[in-house]
């Protein structure tokens, strides 16, 4: 059996070996806390290699713990991932729907990044008149 712990696990290793920009389980184990495989969305940088070299490290990075459990390692540069994200792609929908996020680059700036943006839009509608959407975005900044 795999669990979370053993997802966490690995997704150290995936992070020196490859630098991603996010790490996130899904399938059996995200869903109920364990599994007979690992399910993991590996999103890089698109400058980090074309996506065959990026599957190649993976697996090389992946090797040790393939002798525990069965692990399907899907990576994709971020590019190639929005790319099939707006064309409605199931699979992604799927795995936003039960996914869980193990890694994530630079969290904070991006949360900083975000209330920074809520604030602007905030006072933007306070000017505006738009008081109830202003203390809407208030509250998320």
């Amino acid at each position: 059996m795999v669990t979370v712990k053993d997802a966490k696990e690995i997704t150290f290793s995936i992070v020196k070996a490859l630098h991603p920009v996010s790490v996130v389980l899904f399938g059996s184990v995200a869903r109920e806390g364990a599994g007979t495989d690992l399910d993991l969305l590996i999103i890089t940088d698109d400058k980090e290699g074309s996506p065959d070299d990026l599957h190649r490290r993976a697996q090389r990075c992946l090797k040790n713990f393939y002798r525990k459990f069965a692990i399907d390692p899907f990576v994709v540069p971020a590019s190639l991932l929005r790319e099939h994200y707006a064309k409605g792609s199931p699979f992604l929908r799927s795995i936003l729907k039960e996914g869980r996020l193990l890694y994530m680059r630079d969290i904070v700036a991006g949360g900083l990044k975000q209330a920074e943006e809520d604030l602007k839009a905030a006072e933007y509608l306070s000017k505006g008149g738009f008081f109830r959407s202003a203390c809407f975005h208030s509250q998320q900044a």
